[in-house]
């Protein structure tokens, strides 16, 4: 139980913020310069012995895993060899006694925790498109941080969890195992009207003078294509004279 005198997070946040320089969006990103290293390991330091944190709920504030946060607080304990770490703590305690009228401000700039949802589904996925983690990852574009919470079963962003089903090309809810999840996919990912497959939107073709594009994916518009083409010799001398008209405008637009 935190004692009432105890500094409260947004306190800490505000404390660290001053003293070392580093914004909120970077101290809670993902960047890892030495600088703001050093400021995520002393806030992480003052919210586990000043305001009486446990590890679990210095990471949901410091959006980072518990075995982050023992690390973190680690670093920032042995700053015998980190003159400029004790320092930081040193005034990052100091601001924290003086009375301060910028905590609610602070908190109010405090951006919202993203909703993460887990994927029980990712490890039968990746498997059956005989792909390593690496792999995966590298086709998704997450980040070696990001795989390796993901493999071990944390829960990942709405943005990530998107990129990976893409990557499998399979709707989001067969990762998340929630039919309901596919409405939460972000602009850059839809569903095929044809395969029924969750692809990026660079898959798709886009409609002329329009922001849209065609339900169908270009993989399926191709495929429908090739079957017209082969399917009568009407269908296919129609196709050929259609490609004969468009040439003379391809050529221009690429001169």
């Amino acid at each position: 139980m935190r004692g009432s005198g105890r500094p409260t997070p947004e306190r800490v946040l505000s404390a660290v913020m001053q003293a070392s320089g580093v914004s909120i969006d970077t101290l809670l990103g993902w960047r890892f310069r030495a600088d703001i290293a050093r400021a995520r390991a002393v806030a992480a330091l003052i919210l586990r012995r000043k305001a009486g944190l446990t590890a679990n709920e210095a990471g949901r504030i410091l959006r980072r895993s518990r075995q982050s946060v023992h690390s973190l607080t680690n670093r920032a304990a042995a700053s015998g060899g980190d003159p400029a770490a004790a320092e930081l703590v040193t005034h990052a305690l100091r601001l924290l006694l003086e009375p301060s009228e910028s905590a609610c401000s602070t908190s109010k700039r405090l951006p919202p925790r993203r909703p993460t949802h887990s994927l029980p589904g990712l490890v039968g996925c990746r498997l059956g498109a005989g792909l390593t983690q690496p792999e995966l990852a590298a086709r998704a574009g997450i980040s070696r941080e990001t795989r390796l919470r993901l493999q071990h079963g944390r829960p990942g962003i709405t943005e990530s969890n998107a990129r990976l089903a893409g990557a499998l090309m399979v709707p989001i809810r067969v990762l998340t195992r929630d039919p309901q999840f596919d409405r939460h996919v972000t602009a850059g990912f839809r569903t095929c009207s044809t395969c029924h497959q969750l692809k990026r939107l660079t898959r798709f073709t886009p409609i002329k003078a329009c922001r849209g594009h065609y339900g169908r994916c270009r993989a399926c518009r191709a495929e429908a294509a090739k079957q017209r083409y082969h399917s009568n010799d009407r269908a296919r001398l129609a196709d050929i004279e259609r490609a004969g008209r468009n040439r003379p405008h391809k050529q221009n637009a690429a001169a």
